[in-house]
Protein backbone atom coordinates (compact mmCIF):
# COMPACT_ATOMS: atom_id res chain seq x y z
CA UNK A 1 0.00 0.00 0.00
CA UNK A 2 2.79 2.59 1.08
CA UNK A 3 4.90 1.56 -2.57
CA UNK A 4 1.31 2.57 -4.22
CA UNK A 5 1.56 5.59 -2.24
CA UNK A 6 5.25 6.44 -3.01
CA UNK A 7 5.01 5.65 -7.19
CA UNK A 8 1.70 7.87 -7.26
CA UNK A 9 3.64 11.17 -5.66
CA UNK A 10 6.66 10.37 -7.59
CA UNK A 11 4.62 9.91 -10.96
CA UNK A 12 2.53 12.94 -10.26
CA UNK A 13 5.93 15.05 -9.33
CA UNK A 14 6.86 13.98 -12.59
CA UNK A 15 3.80 14.88 -14.53
CA UNK A 16 4.23 18.72 -12.75
CA UNK A 17 8.04 18.76 -13.44
CA UNK A 18 7.36 17.60 -17.40
CA UNK A 19 4.22 20.19 -17.36
CA UNK A 20 6.66 22.79 -16.11
CA UNK A 21 8.67 21.91 -18.45
CA UNK A 22 6.51 22.06 -21.77
CA UNK A 23 5.29 25.01 -20.68
CA UNK A 24 8.56 26.73 -20.33
CA UNK A 25 9.25 25.62 -24.22
CA UNK A 26 5.84 26.89 -25.51
CA UNK A 27 6.85 30.65 -23.51
CA UNK A 28 10.51 30.41 -24.86
CA UNK A 29 9.34 29.59 -28.79
CA UNK A 30 6.32 32.46 -28.48
CA UNK A 31 8.75 35.18 -26.98
CA UNK A 32 11.22 33.86 -29.60
CA UNK A 33 7.95 34.43 -32.51
CA UNK A 34 7.08 37.99 -30.57
CA UNK A 35 11.07 39.06 -30.84
CA UNK A 36 11.00 38.37 -34.38
CA UNK A 37 7.42 40.22 -34.67
CA UNK A 38 8.95 43.15 -32.70
CA UNK A 39 11.93 43.29 -34.59
CA UNK A 40 10.38 42.95 -38.28
CA UNK A 41 7.44 45.54 -36.85
CA UNK A 42 10.30 48.17 -36.39
CA UNK A 43 10.90 48.26 -40.25
CA UNK A 44 9.93 50.57 -42.82
CA UNK A 45 7.75 48.97 -45.41
CA UNK A 46 10.52 49.40 -47.71
CA UNK A 47 13.10 47.81 -45.69
CA UNK A 48 10.76 44.53 -45.28
CA UNK A 49 10.56 44.47 -48.64
CA UNK A 50 14.49 44.70 -49.47
CA UNK A 51 14.87 42.73 -46.44
CA UNK A 52 12.98 39.93 -47.87
CA UNK A 53 13.90 40.26 -51.33
CA UNK A 54 17.64 40.02 -50.62
CA UNK A 55 16.46 36.65 -48.76
CA UNK A 56 14.73 35.39 -52.16
CA UNK A 57 17.31 36.24 -54.08
CA UNK A 58 20.21 34.80 -52.03
CA UNK A 59 18.60 32.15 -52.17
CA UNK A 60 17.70 31.73 -55.83
CA UNK A 61 21.02 33.06 -57.13
CA UNK A 62 23.20 31.41 -54.40
CA UNK A 63 27.26 32.06 -55.18
CA UNK A 64 26.13 33.33 -58.91
CA UNK A 65 25.46 36.82 -57.14
CA UNK A 66 27.69 38.86 -55.44
CA UNK A 67 25.91 41.82 -54.16
CA UNK A 68 22.07 43.29 -55.01
CA UNK A 69 21.63 47.23 -55.09
CA UNK A 70 18.03 48.39 -54.89
CA UNK A 71 17.45 51.98 -56.98
CA UNK A 72 13.56 52.36 -56.02
CA UNK A 73 11.47 50.30 -54.03
CA UNK A 74 7.52 51.52 -54.62
CA UNK A 75 4.68 50.54 -52.01
CA UNK A 76 1.32 51.24 -53.31
CA UNK A 77 -0.90 52.38 -51.26
CA UNK A 78 -4.70 51.37 -50.78
CA UNK A 79 -5.96 54.36 -53.08
CA UNK A 80 -3.30 53.16 -56.07
CA UNK A 81 -4.13 50.21 -56.50
CA UNK A 82 -8.10 50.80 -55.96
CA UNK A 83 -7.58 53.50 -58.84
CA UNK A 84 -5.05 50.95 -61.38
CA UNK A 85 -7.14 48.43 -62.85
CA UNK A 86 -4.83 47.67 -65.82
CA UNK A 87 -1.99 47.42 -63.21
CA UNK A 88 -3.91 45.61 -60.73
CA UNK A 89 -6.47 43.57 -63.00
CA UNK A 90 -8.12 40.78 -60.71
CA UNK A 91 -5.77 41.76 -57.28
CA UNK A 92 -7.54 40.58 -54.08
CA UNK A 93 -5.23 41.97 -51.47
CA UNK A 94 -5.68 42.08 -47.83
CA UNK A 95 -5.41 45.62 -45.55
CA UNK A 96 -2.26 44.23 -44.16
CA UNK A 97 -0.13 43.07 -47.43
CA UNK A 98 2.80 45.84 -48.60
CA UNK A 99 2.06 45.66 -52.44
CA UNK A 100 5.75 46.97 -53.88
CA UNK A 101 7.07 47.23 -57.29
CA UNK A 102 11.29 47.46 -57.34
CA UNK A 103 13.99 48.24 -59.20
CA UNK A 104 17.46 46.96 -58.47
CA UNK A 105 21.21 46.07 -59.95
CA UNK A 106 22.43 42.62 -59.74
CA UNK A 107 26.35 41.96 -59.63
CA UNK A 108 28.00 38.66 -60.54
CA UNK A 109 31.26 37.38 -58.51
CA UNK A 110 34.73 37.89 -60.38
CA UNK A 111 35.41 35.06 -62.81
CA UNK A 112 31.47 34.07 -62.98
CA UNK A 113 28.81 34.63 -65.76
CA UNK A 114 26.05 36.89 -65.66
CA UNK A 115 23.75 34.52 -67.07
CA UNK A 116 22.02 33.35 -64.13
CA UNK A 117 21.12 36.55 -63.25
CA UNK A 118 19.47 37.42 -66.65
CA UNK A 119 16.09 35.35 -66.65
CA UNK A 120 13.16 37.96 -66.76
CA UNK A 121 14.74 41.15 -67.22
CA UNK A 122 18.32 43.83 -66.79
CA UNK A 123 20.50 45.11 -68.99
CA UNK A 124 24.13 43.05 -69.15
CA UNK A 125 26.91 45.72 -68.19
CA UNK A 126 29.69 43.69 -67.59
CA UNK A 127 29.43 41.73 -64.34
CA UNK A 128 26.66 43.75 -63.14
CA UNK A 129 22.74 43.29 -64.84
CA UNK A 130 21.42 46.58 -64.39
CA UNK A 131 17.94 48.12 -64.28
CA UNK A 132 15.78 44.80 -63.23
CA UNK A 133 12.19 45.16 -62.33
CA UNK A 134 10.33 42.55 -59.51
CA UNK A 135 6.86 43.42 -58.30
CA UNK A 136 4.42 41.61 -55.61
CA UNK A 137 3.42 41.47 -52.33
CA UNK A 138 4.28 40.88 -48.56
CA UNK A 139 1.44 38.96 -46.29
CA UNK A 140 1.41 39.21 -42.93
CA UNK A 141 1.52 35.51 -40.95
CA UNK A 142 -0.06 34.38 -38.01
CA UNK A 143 3.14 35.20 -35.89
CA UNK A 144 2.72 38.83 -36.69
CA UNK A 145 5.89 38.91 -39.08
CA UNK A 146 5.77 39.61 -43.19
CA UNK A 147 6.90 36.64 -45.46
CA UNK A 148 7.31 37.38 -49.34
CA UNK A 149 3.84 35.96 -50.82
CA UNK A 150 4.36 36.87 -54.56
CA UNK A 151 6.91 37.97 -56.87
CA UNK A 152 7.43 38.42 -59.95
CA UNK A 153 7.56 40.73 -62.96
CA UNK A 154 3.97 41.58 -63.26
CA UNK A 155 1.08 41.28 -60.53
Amino acid sequence: MKKTVIFRTIAAAMAVALAFSLCACGKAKKDEVSSAAASQSELTPEQQVEKLLREEFATNYGDNMETCEFKNIKIYTAEEIAEDDTLFYDCHFKDTDIVFAATYDLKAPDGKGIEPLLPANGEEDGQWVRNKYICGYLSLTFEGTYKLASAGTAF
